[in-house]
């Protein structure tokens, strides 16, 4: 897990970063797609991550494909046991149809719940609503996972962002949600031991 300050981010250099966003999100080239993506992640010291995924042969399908296994394996009394069971039907449906943007929505929203969770949005009075652009400008997303997210959450947020992309292509793209996926999950549970 890696975790980044405000100031962290605040350095980062920010035309670099929207030249390597926009490939990230419209680049048709997978060499120059994969370069704007580690760029990204080296932004916050994830680009070690990214490369072992690409070391580990087929760890992108083993990601998408191993949930429902681990479903199987939980005791019969867990609460979770039939969410992650769900979670495994679609994530292996979604990814062996090439549904990209469903597959990313799918995990989208489950860190989203996990995140809403941790920071027990549901008991905070104050949010009667909450829109997408609270969790970044009223600071509520935590430092140490807001880029990651951020990562996450703008392919489904953008209109134009291409999931027709060559198949190389979008599976550069998992590997970074998975990356993500993981690193924030990580952070919520080292947080929610303390």
């Amino acid at each position: 897990m890696t975790t980044q300050t405000e100031a962290q981010l605040a350095k980062m250099d920010t035309k670099a970063l929207e030249k390597a966003f926009e490939r990230y999100l419209k680049e048709k080239d997978p060499v120059l797609h994969k370069k704007a993506i580690r760029s990204l992640l080296e932004e916050v010291g994830l680009e070690e991550d990214l490369d072992i995924m690409d070391e580990e042969y087929n760890s992108v399908e083993e990601f998408f494909m191993n949930w429902k296994k681990a479903g199987k394996i939980m005791p019969n009394d867990s609460l979770e046991k039939a969410g992650v069971m769900e979670l495994g039907r679609k994530s292996k449906k979604f990814y062996n149809k090439r549904q990209y943007r469903k597959l990313h929505n799918l995990f989208f929203k489950v860190m989203f719940r996990h995140v809403m969770d941790f920071l027990d949005i549901e008991n905070h009075k104050e949010f009667d609503t909450i829109t997408d652009a609270d969790l970044y400008e009223k600071g509520i997303i935590p430092s140490e996972i807001h880029f990651q997210y951020f990562l996450l959450e703008a392919p489904l947020q953008i209109k134009d962002f291409d999931w027709h992309r060559s198949d190389e292509i979008m599976m550069q793209h998992l590997a970074c949600l998975i990356v993500c996926f993981d690193d924030i999950y990580e952070f919520l549970h080292e947080m929610g031991q303390e």
